[in-house]
């Protein structure tokens, strides 16, 4: 059963012990962005500057790690920022608490915007692909190496995202798109 559920960031971590987490929220695990912030505010304020944040705790034998996305930071108090019952795609399992600080840092260079540059990222995603296949999870290995087929990660906020391919788009600019999906082919022919 969980005992706490933990947040990591930026080499640096914090926890919410289950006791404070109301009580109907305990099962299924689901914790809002209110009691984050009042026992843990400086994961909240990680999310605000636009930072995802791990989010790591222990059901059924093991522990469970899963990116928090910095819009959890918007909208009303009572915002799940970890909610079980609606888990992401991607979800790493451990099997300790000693993997806890090395996986979610790897997890946040691959796909949480903590990879200095592109060339981070793909490699942060490329090691998470060797990551998982270790540690007995082929099936998340291949979401990893789906989602590393899409160049954004690296800083990139969805509507920039947007923006940029609407720019592109609307102004027919073909030989940038071309340009565009060269490079795109480039950097993550190496992924697999």
């Amino acid at each position: 059963m969980t005992e706490a559920i933990r947040f990591y960031w930026r080499g640096r971590d914090a926890s919410i012990p289950l006791g404070e987490i109301p009580e109907q929220d305990r099962t299924p695990l689901r914790i809002r962005r209110s009691v984050v912030q009042k026992y843990t505010p400086s994961v909240v304020k990680q999310l605000e500057e636009g930072r995802f944040v791990a989010a790591a705790w222990e059901a059924g034998g093991q522990i469970h790690l899963i990116l928090c996305h910095p819009n959890l930071a918007k909208g009303s108090a009572d915002t799940f920022v970890v909610n079980t019952q609606m888990l992401p795609q991607l979800v790493l399992r451990l099997t300790g608490w000693d993997q806890a600080p090395e996986a979610s840092q790897l997890f946040l260079r691959a796909f949480g915007s903590e990879a200095a540059n592109v060339d981070e990222c793909v490699a942060a995603r490329c090691e998470l692909v060797g990551w998982l296949a270790a540690n007995g999870q082929p099936e998340m290995s291949k979401i990893v190496k789906h989602y590393s087929t899409f160049p954004f990660g690296v800083r990139s906020d969805a509507l920039e995202v947007i923006n940029i391919w609407r720019n592109i788009s609307v102004k027919g600019q073909k030989e940038q798109i071309d340009r565009f999906l060269s490079e795109i082919d480039q950097r993550f022919a190496g992924a697999g």
